[in-house]
């Protein structure tokens, strides 16, 4: 039959084809996927210093080895949470532009579709903001958080780039503590229509900004 690492064995004498079993989902992707979904309910609700590695596995009811197996460390676990949601955001931001752009659409146009895009990727993950945007967080995130935002800086400022490019940087740094701001807002947010508010309301914001730029 088939084993737990997807190798087959014999039935035994007198069977011309070994028996194949066939399970409903991997093992190991499952518990790892088990651990991270709750280690997101813990991070956003208890917070990172006020859950164990303990806590992770009596909430995802998997046995105690397996988060230091496929992690290694609780802040390891913190950080894959981290870099799935912004993965699943740059996606969200880079198809928002290239829609944008099929449109028509040039320069800051295409910036203001790739924030609104990004916010709303926010609001629809609103369960991890309150883990990535609070003040619990892992020695050293805040470090890991400016590292991830350079290619998102270097992509605003080629969209930018027929703006003066010291006063254009200057505003890139201005937009991105301001998303971070506005995604702690979303986080409070108690419906679609007040998140729908925020986000309208700080893409104006950044449009009326963007428009009071100096050409090069």
């Amino acid at each position: 039959m088939t084993t737990s690492h997807g190798s087959t064995k014999s039935g035994g004498p007198g069977r011309s084809k070994a028996a194949t079993v066939t399970y409903p989902a991997d093992r190991a992707t499952a518990s790892r996927q088990a651990i991270l979904a709750a280690a997101r309910r813990l991070f956003s609700t208890a917070g990172y210093a006020a859950t164990s590695v303990s806590d992770i596995v009596g909430e995802a009811g998997t046995s105690v080895g397996l988060p230091y197996y496929h992690f290694g460390s609780k802040k390891s676990i913190f950080l894959t949470l981290w870099n799935e949601y912004q993965q699943s955001q740059h996606a969200r931001t880079d198809a928002a532009i290239e829609q944008a752009r099929q449109a028509g659409q040039t320069g800051a146009a295409l910036m203001l579709a790739s924030i609104r895009a990004y916010l709303e990727g926010a609001w629809a993950n609103r369960d991890i903001l309150p883990m990535v945007h609070g003040p619990d967080r892992p020695p050293g995130f805040d470090e890991t958080m400016a590292s991830g935002a350079v290619d998102w800086h270097r992509q605003m400022q080629s969209l930018l780039s027929p703006y003066d490019r010291v006063t254009m940087k200057t505003a890139i740094s201005m937009i991105s503590g301001g998303l971070s701001a506005v995604c702690a807002d979303l986080a409070k947010c108690a419906s679609d229509l007040q998140a729908k508010r925020v986000i309208d309301d700080a893409v104006v914001l950044v449009s009326s900004l963007l428009d009071g730029l100096p050409p090069r």
